[in-house]
């Protein structure tokens, strides 16, 4: 065990004896066990004796190795376990990779970076599903509500949101999934490089996941430069077929819909900023017709 574990171990250990004091352990009339009860131990005093592996009356100790290898072949491990045995392999993985400048640290200042890296990593991966939601709402919204979402599209600010490029970004990624065009799965953790998937065709996607370009860890970069270093080259002995054609006018029709949205939006601002022009013009009028 590496002295970080051992460090956790000894406070998970202090804070159990803490929690423990006072309690009284289960009864041996108390025979129920599960996944979820700690193994308690109730012996007789010995003449006030203690000997090696035993525990005083009322005493809880933990369960042996044997009993820890005899739980764990029979299945009862439950999540908090699973979960514990997992936390110490990502943290196992984290120290071994970060061996190189860890050992510039105290104990102390290693196992408090690691956790906080262990939370990072946590957080990260709701990013995607945050995303996905959001993008999920939007496109159900265009669908059920044209008319809100064009409105959503015009003031970013009803969703709290400051750009509309991302609502049209995020919608995209919602129609594609909706669409069963892409599964959540295959989309990386980044909204944009989502975005960039979201918009290719069914088939190119396909291609990008058997070679590795299009997955979880991609990045928006790497998804752009693939995408063009296939459109820059002519697809040799490529036919079109009627499915392949509704999808490319799918994709056409959607573009149309982003720049009808995008152009009325921009249209509206430049009618409001004329009619503030406007009303400056009669203020400035009025005020000269004051002062003659």
């Amino acid at each position: 065990m590496s002295n970080l574990k051992a460090l956790r171990r000894a406070k998970e250990q202090q804070h159990s004896r803490q929690s423990g004091n006072g309690a009284m352990a289960s009864t041996h009339e108390d025979q129920s066990e599960g996944p979820s009860r700690p193994h308690l131990v109730s012996v007789q005093k010995q003449d006030g004796v203690d000997t090696p592996g035993t525990a005083r009356e009322g005493e809880i100790i933990p369960p042996t190795h044997q009993m820890r290898e005899k739980i764990a072949g029979s299945g009862l491990l439950d999540d908090r376990t699973r979960g514990t045995q997992q936390a110490d392999m990502a943290e196992a993985d984290l120290e071994a990779r970060l061996a190189d400048v860890l050992h510039h640290y105290s104990d102390v200042a290693k196992e408090q970076s690691l956790g906080d890296i262990l939370i990072i990593r946590k957080n990260v991966g709701t990013i995607r599903d945050k995303y996905i939601d959001i993008g999920l709402k939007l496109y159900a919204i265009q669908q059920a509500t044209p008319e809100v979402y064009k409105a959503i599209t015009r003031d970013p600010s009803l969703i709290d949101l400051t750009s509309d490029s991302d609502i049209s970004k995020l919608r995209t990624v919602g129609e594609a999934i909706s669409s069963k065009k892409v599964r959540i799965e295959w989309l990386p953790k980044s909204k944009e490089a989502a975005y960039e998937v979201a918009k290719l065709d069914h088939g190119v996607i396909q291609e990008g996941l058997k070679s590795g370009q299009i997955g979880p860890h991609a990045k928006v970069t790497a998804v752009k430069a693939w995408v063009k270093s296939k459109t820059s080259r002519p697809l040799l002995g490529s036919l079109d077929t009627i499915d392949s054609i509704d999808e490319k006018i799918g994709v056409l029709l959607r573009r149309k819909e982003e720049i009808e949205a995008e152009a009325e939006r921009r249209i509206g601002l430049i009618t409001l900023e004329i009619r503030d022009l406007k009303q400056k013009k009669q203020v400035l009028l009025a005020q000269g017709d004051a002062d003659q």
